[in-house]
Protein backbone atom coordinates (compact mmCIF):
# COMPACT_ATOMS: atom_id res chain seq x y z
CA UNK A 1 0.00 0.00 0.00
CA UNK A 2 2.91 2.26 0.85
CA UNK A 3 4.46 1.99 -2.54
CA UNK A 4 1.03 2.52 -3.92
CA UNK A 5 0.92 5.77 -2.09
CA UNK A 6 4.10 6.92 -3.42
CA UNK A 7 3.70 6.01 -6.58
CA UNK A 8 0.39 7.07 -7.85
CA UNK A 9 -0.59 10.00 -5.19
CA UNK A 10 2.27 11.97 -5.67
CA UNK A 11 2.19 15.29 -7.63
CA UNK A 12 0.54 18.37 -7.74
CA UNK A 13 -2.68 16.58 -9.83
CA UNK A 14 -3.26 13.95 -7.05
CA UNK A 15 -3.27 16.73 -4.17
CA UNK A 16 -6.59 16.73 -3.14
CA UNK A 17 -6.46 13.32 -2.36
CA UNK A 18 -3.35 13.22 -0.36
CA UNK A 19 -5.74 16.27 2.12
CA UNK A 20 -8.73 14.07 2.14
CA UNK A 21 -6.65 10.79 3.18
CA UNK A 22 -4.57 12.74 5.79
CA UNK A 23 -7.72 14.47 7.14
CA UNK A 24 -9.52 10.77 7.32
CA UNK A 25 -6.15 9.34 9.00
CA UNK A 26 -6.19 12.11 11.38
CA UNK A 27 -9.49 11.68 12.53
CA UNK A 28 -8.81 7.53 13.26
CA UNK A 29 -5.88 8.55 15.01
CA UNK A 30 -7.57 11.55 17.14
CA UNK A 31 -9.86 8.47 18.25
CA UNK A 32 -7.25 5.58 18.82
CA UNK A 33 -5.65 8.55 21.32
CA UNK A 34 -8.58 8.16 22.94
CA UNK A 35 -7.70 5.40 24.55
CA UNK A 36 -9.42 1.35 24.54
CA UNK A 37 -13.02 2.56 26.20
CA UNK A 38 -13.26 4.73 23.17
CA UNK A 39 -12.86 2.07 20.66
CA UNK A 40 -14.26 -0.64 22.42
CA UNK A 41 -17.58 1.08 22.54
CA UNK A 42 -17.67 1.54 18.94
CA UNK A 43 -15.96 -1.10 17.79
CA UNK A 44 -15.84 -4.95 19.11
CA UNK A 45 -13.64 -6.52 16.65
CA UNK A 46 -10.48 -4.98 18.08
CA UNK A 47 -9.05 -5.95 21.31
CA UNK A 48 -6.58 -3.70 23.39
CA UNK A 49 -2.98 -5.34 22.10
CA UNK A 50 -4.42 -4.31 18.28
CA UNK A 51 -4.59 -0.03 19.40
CA UNK A 52 -0.30 0.45 19.33
CA UNK A 53 0.04 -1.30 16.14
CA UNK A 54 -2.95 -0.11 14.54
CA UNK A 55 -1.79 3.71 15.44
CA UNK A 56 1.75 3.19 14.32
CA UNK A 57 0.32 1.75 10.20
CA UNK A 58 -1.95 4.87 10.38
CA UNK A 59 0.82 7.22 11.15
CA UNK A 60 3.40 5.29 9.05
CA UNK A 61 0.26 6.06 5.76
CA UNK A 62 0.10 9.54 7.37
CA UNK A 63 3.40 10.16 6.75
CA UNK A 64 4.21 8.66 3.31
CA UNK A 65 1.21 10.93 2.27
CA UNK A 66 2.43 14.17 3.51
CA UNK A 67 5.91 13.07 2.10
CA UNK A 68 3.89 12.74 -1.33
CA UNK A 69 2.29 16.34 -0.69
CA UNK A 70 6.07 17.72 0.26
CA UNK A 71 7.34 16.69 -3.57
CA UNK A 72 6.80 18.55 -7.04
Amino acid sequence: MLGMIRGRLGGAGAARYREDLIQRLNHVLSQLDRGWEFIRQHNLRYNEADIPKMKQRYEQLREVLMEADTRP
